[in-house]
């Protein structure tokens, strides 16, 4: 597993060195859209870890070598909520700065491992080219749920009090691990009867 994860870290730092290096100014950025986008995006780097898979074809490989469906699929995730990990805990930095970040970086995590939990069913099942389409359309319709939420409570005034935050976090959170414990449970099936039928 350890071996799976350093591999597509490595592979990751060297198509996109110089990238990471922006994600990581932008996650301490002191600014809410800039930081949301560098959270989310990191979610996105299990799907790009896979595209690259695909077109040196890893996964033909993979199946020669002393690896199970189950350790290859919970490799993705485990890329995933350390990247996500990684970029939310360099934001919250700015705790000095302003505590809403801290609350916008969590509630932004916590919407990118969800999205993540439900995008990668379908790549490991579509594969990255097909998976990815649907990728685009999903992140456009929560950025759009997301942007007319922030409309309406900037509008109207629909504050939360900050008592509720922590409730609301925790809450979050517990919906975050059960969606995900079910993906990896999805995708192993997914990806075991993509491998049957290739």
């Amino acid at each position: 597993m350890r071996a799976l994860m350093l591999k597509d870290i490595y592979v990751l730092l060297r198509q996109l060195k110089l990238f990471v290096i922006v994600m990581v100014i932008f996650a301490l950025a002191f600014q809410e859209n800039a930081v949301s986008f560098i959270i989310f995006y990191a979610a996105m780097l299990t799907v790009s870890s896979m595209a690259y898979d695909e077109q040196s074809k890893w996964p033909q490989l993979a199946m020669m070598l002393p690896y199970s469906i189950r350790d290859i699929v919970l490799s993705k995730y485990l890329l995933g909520w350390l990247m996500i990990g990684g970029m939310t805990l360099l934001s919250m930095l700015q705790i000095f700065i302003d505590i809403e970040y801290v609350w916008v970086s969590l509630v932004v995590a916590c919407v990118a491992m969800s999205f993540m939990a439900v995008i990668l069913p379908l790549v490991f099942w579509l594969g990255t080219e097909k998976g990815r389409m649907l990728m685009i359309a999903m992140m456009a319709a929560v950025f759009g749920v997301v942007s007319a939420i922030g409309y309406i409570s900037i509008v109207y005034g629909l504050n939360l009090p900050t008592d509720n935050y922590i409730v609301l976090l925790i809450a979050c959170l517990f919906g975050v691990v059960l969606l995900n414990a079910g993906s990896v449970m999805l995708s192993i099936k997914l990806y075991k009867r993509r491998l049957l039928h290739d």
